[in-house]
C-alpha cells in the first residue's frame, strides 16, 4: 500500500488512524523506541496530510501497561484495544473486570481494564 492508496481509502470514507510504524510487540520496546514507534507513527501521518486522534494497539497488546499509555495519552484521544466482543459505554459490563466508570486509574494508581486508552472491541487476534 502507498499514499496514493490511503488517499483513495479516505475518498471512498474510510477514517485514516494510528497503528505504529512499523507494527512492532511494543510491549519488548525501549522508552526511546516506544516513543519512535508511537509518535512517530503520529507524526508521518501529519506530514501527509492526516490528523489522527485515535490510535489501534498492535497484536492487542499494550493497553495493560502504564508506561505505554501514559506515552500513547500524550499523543492521542483514544485508543482500540482488540480483546472484546463489546465495549460497554459506561465501561461497567465485564464480568471478569468489574469497574463502575471509565477512569484510566484505580485508586491505587493501577490501571482499569476498560478507559480511553483500553476501548476493548473484537478483532480477530481475541
Amino acid at each position: 500500500m502507498n499514499w496514493e492508496d490511503i488517499a483513495l481509502m479516505q475518498k471512498d470514507g474510510m477514517d485514516i488512524q494510528a497503528h505504529t510504524a512499523t507494527h512492532p510487540l511494543i510491549n519488548r520496546l525501549s522508552a526511546n523506541a516506544l516513543n519512535v514507534e508511537i509518535g512517530g507513527s503520529k507524526q508521518c501521518l501529519l506530514i501527509h496530510g492526516y490528523h489522527p486522534t485515535t490510535f489501534a494497539y498492535p497484536y492487542d497488546e499494550g493497553a495493560d501497561n502504564k508506561t505505554i499509555v501514559n506515552l500513547i495519552s500524550n499523543y492521542y484521544d483514544i485508543v482500540r484495544s482488540g480483546s472484546e466482543r463489546l465495549m460497554f459505554l459506561n465501561c461497567n459490563g465485564f464480568k471478569t473486570q468489574p469497574q463502575t466508570d471509565c477512569k484510566t486509574y484505580l485508586p491505587d494508581g493501577s490501571l482499569t481494564y476498560a478507559n480511553r486508552y483500553a476501548v476493548r472491541s473484537f478483532t480477530e487476534n481475541s
